[in-house]
């Protein structure tokens, strides 16, 4: 299997999916979720700010990482499918698959070595999402209390 996560590994670090996967993730659900805590903080009639104040009921930094995780729940399903669909069909699209049964290393362990591959990919993408929706936090203003380190 060495072999397969060597070369499964080679190919995501090439591959811009995975850069620009992890990137729209990582930046744009701290980046929704902050402005939805901004514009229940802000207040005011619209139909925007109604939804968003179903979403966030508490106006701390644990208000707005359980926000950004109903949103990170969706935005990683989405993306990790994209990037499965991609990573199993390359060798589709490119005419590779003939070719997976003539090397000696064996489809199970390519297989494996694709799903340690995006759940590594996944697993790092979600933990940069957290650790930038807390910065985002402290930035507008937030306080980092211990209720939210806890939750």
């Amino acid at each position: 299997m060495n072999a397969a996560l060597e070369f499964e590994l080679l190919k995501a670090r090439r591959a811009g999916l995975f850069r620009w996967g992890a990137v729209v993730v990582a930046v744009g659900v701290p980046a929704v979720s902050t402005g939805f805590l901004e514009l229940v903080r802000l207040g005011g009639d619209s139909p925007s700010a109604a939804k968003a104040a179903t979403m966030i009921t508490d106006l701390s930094l644990a208000g707005l990482l359980g926000t950004a995780g109903q949103v990170l729940s969706v935005a990683i399903l989405m993306t990790v499918g994209i990037a499965a669909s991609w990573s199993f069909g390359r060798e589709f699209v490119d005419d590779a698959l003939p070719a997976l049964f003539a090397i000696a290393t064996p489809r199970s362990s390519i297989a494996a070595a694709k799903f340690v591959v995006l759940a590594g990919w996944a697993l790092l993408t979600v933990v940069s999402t957290v650790i930038l929706t807390v910065i985002g936090g402290l930035l507008v203003g937030l306080d980092m209390d211990a209720a939210a380190v806890q939750t």
